[in-house]
């Protein structure tokens, strides 16, 4: 095959992802007329189906036929399609930009002073994060509210906003979910963990490797109680374990120092729970981790 016509079938796929994405909001429970777009974009039908055949092959669609295709996105498809929109703008900027002038993150010194915290469902232990950050002296960021400030319409773009405001970044690790592998895919080698495990929602995962990839001097990844776990590649790394314990959370402010952000180092407000937040009463008790896959 010529190298042309892959090029252009390749930018149709972006073209109808993108443009599905925009009309769908990314929520996996709207749906969008690929036909439709690919006819307002000029898309030949045997294009638009062959795309149509790449999306469910690599579970970046779903969809279901009522007369007319009516597609949504998966996860999968919504990380996707956030990259090329992030990658566009970055494209953009760096076109209509100076050639001199050097990348917003690397000119914009982040606040000592903020901290950006990635959270999941369990608002209590993201509160309790937020008060032992402040008795430390510093200003905590929450992930929704930074979105709703900036007006960013997908993670990457808000997660960089949250790099360039603030020094520190924690991502909080809670157990809000249980995952379970399929039994036709266990191996000899794995473990229980492997096997089924407490985790993050998938977005803090993501919010989290993307943190860490753009700043990992800056980022903490905090995990709460002992239930939640992490996928294999991150367990050489030094994770920081949340509790009322002493050590604990001397540790957390010295990560944030370590992080250079302006710890208030005269305060010990942060060794007192009842002042700095008690993260022991933000562990919920475990329920049931039957798995579906079980008789």
């Amino acid at each position: 095959m010529e190298a042309n016509v892959v090029e252009k079938r390749q930018e149709y796929r972006v073209t109808l992802l993108v443009a599905v994405y925009e009309q769908t909001g990314g929520a996996s429970n709207r749906f969008a007329d690929l036909s439709a777009i690919a006819k307002e974009r000029g898309i030949p039908p045997e294009e638009t189906r062959l795309a149509w055949s790449y999306f469910l092959k690599h579970g970046l669609l779903e969809g279901r036929s009522i007369g007319t295709l009516q597609v949504s996105m998966t996860a999968v498809g919504v990380n996707y399609a956030e990259e090329i929109i992030l990658k566009g703008q970055e494209a953009e900027r760096a076109q209509n930009s100076e050639p001199d002038e050097e990348d917003d993150m690397a000119t914009q010194q982040p606040d000592p002073k903020k901290v950006f915290i990635i959270h999941g469902r369990n608002v209590k232990a993201r509160k309790v994060v937020e008060q032992f950050v402040r008795s430390l002296g510093l200003t905590p960021i929450d992930f929704e509210q930074l979105a709703a400030d900036s007006g960013a319409a997908f993670i990457g773009e808000i997660v960089r906003n949250g790099l360039t405001q603030a020094q520190g970044i924690i991502a909080l690790f809670t157990a809000d979910e249980i995952a379970h592998l399929r039994p036709d895919y266990h191996e000899p080698h794995d473990g229980q963990e492997d096997k089924e495990r407490w985790q993050s929602r998938p977005n803090v995962i993501f919010e989290a490797g993307m943190a860490y990839g753009m700043a990992p001097e800056r980022t903490i990844l905090a995990v709460l109680g002992g239930q939640a776990k992490l996928f294999s590649d991150v367990r050489g790394m030094h994770l920081t374990f949340l509790s009322n314990n002493r050590d604990a959370r001397k540790r957390l402010r010295q990560k944030l120092i370590g992080a250079k952000c302006d710890v208030d180092q005269r305060s010990d407000a942060y060794d007192d729970p009842a002042v700095s937040g008690d993260f022991d009463s933000c562990v919920l008790p475990e329920v049931s981790t039957r798995s579906p896959f079980r008789d």
